[in-house]
């Protein structure tokens, strides 16, 4: 296998809505390429990740030079850096990228935990913005041009001609058809970086209400799944990463429960229901409530989750992300 390090000297994907929920995290960009879809029958070959640095980005890619000898250094690559990785960002990677790995990692018996918060950008485009209703389709290379990106792309194949050059390659170990395909791969990574920009237009509370996010804490992480109102209760369910320890919590503003074994977290949170609005009780949590003092939601001595019918999503994370940090605290 071959190990290629690069750093960009540009300026990440920075906003203060981002850095609310994942300043301190470590953020990597990722990506594979296969030799086809069915992962029963085809490989990994190479891997890349984009790691958002202060002032730019450092970047790895993981290259089998035979497949059938290395994918699997690929894969027990890809797991050593999952072990660091808080966040990922990928393109249709809930869909495609992660199943593939995790599925020939079985196949490799490789260990690979995957506790990560995948936030994927197809799912964002897809769900969260109207460019479905006029781009022919949500392809990377489309959403890229309509964002005005396609200049700064500087391969000129798509992932299928990266695979036909890639087993052309094994036959004739042409360095630049390597090239081609490592460029291929790169640039995908660093266009992905740069479509994270629509951010901006969207409203990223809601989104990662319904995607999910991550905490963290001294190498410690949660991952929320599933944010959810039950019978009068805000629910956060999720995983972490800390095989072996047990925390079992009744807290007056929150219940929590982690399981050692499979590293599941639940969280239950008591709400008060007034009218149209349902609210907690801000003394009732061991934490302040300074980041959300300007919130419209925000009274002296309640925070409003949900109002009517319509959940304040800001407001419900930021008391999940905050219940996660007093449980990391313990675990």
């Amino acid at each position: 296998m071959e190990i290629l390090r690069y750093s960009l000297e540009e300026k990440p994907y920075d906003s203060s809505i981002f850095r609310e929920y994942f300043k301190g995290q470590r953020v990597a960009i990722f990506d594979i390429e296969t030799t086809g879809l069915d992962y029963r029958r085809n490989r990994v070959i190479l891997a890349a990740f984009l790691f958002l640095e202060e002032n730019g980005f450092s970047g790895v890619q993981y290259f089998a030079n035979d497949v059938a000898m290395e994918e699997e250094e690929v894969l027990r690559a890809c797991a050593e850096e999952f072990k660091n990785i808080d966040v990922l960002i990928t393109y249709n990677g809930n869909r495609f990228d992660l199943p593939f790995l995790k599925t020939r990692a079985m196949v490799w018996e490789v260990p690979f935990l995957m506790n990560v918060f995948s936030l994927d950008m197809y799912r964002v485009v897809r769900n969260y913005s109207t460019l479905g209703q006029f781009l022919p389709n949500l392809k990377q290379k489309t959403v890229e041009n309509y964002l005005g990106l396609t200049e700064d792309r500087k391969d000129e194949i798509d992932g299928a001609e990266s695979v036909s050059l890639y087993w052309k390659y094994l036959e004739c170990g042409d360095p630049e058809l390597k090239r081609l395909i490592l460029l291929h791969n790169r640039d995908d990574v660093r266009q992905l970086s740069r479509i994270m920009k629509i951010l901006d237009k969207l409203d990223l509370h809601r989104i990662l209400y319904s995607e999910g996010f991550s905490t963290a804490r001294e190498g410690k992480r949660i991952v929320a799944e599933r944010i959810a109102f039950r019978k009068g209760k805000l629910i956060a369910e999720g995983h972490t990463n800390c095989a072996g320890r047990c925390y079992c919590g009744f807290d007056t503003g929150f219940q929590g429960n982690h399981n050692e074994r499979d590293c599941s977290l639940s969280v239950e949170i008591p709400c008060y229901t007034t009218g149209d609005y349902t609210y907690v009780m801000k003394d009732d949590f061991p934490f302040p409530m300074d980041p959300v003092k300007n919130s419209p939601f925000n009274r002296d001595k309640a925070l409003i989750i949900r109002d009517h019918d319509q959940v304040c999503h800001r407001e419900a994370n930021f008391l999940i992300h905050e219940i996660f940090r007093e449980i990391l605290k313990t675990l």
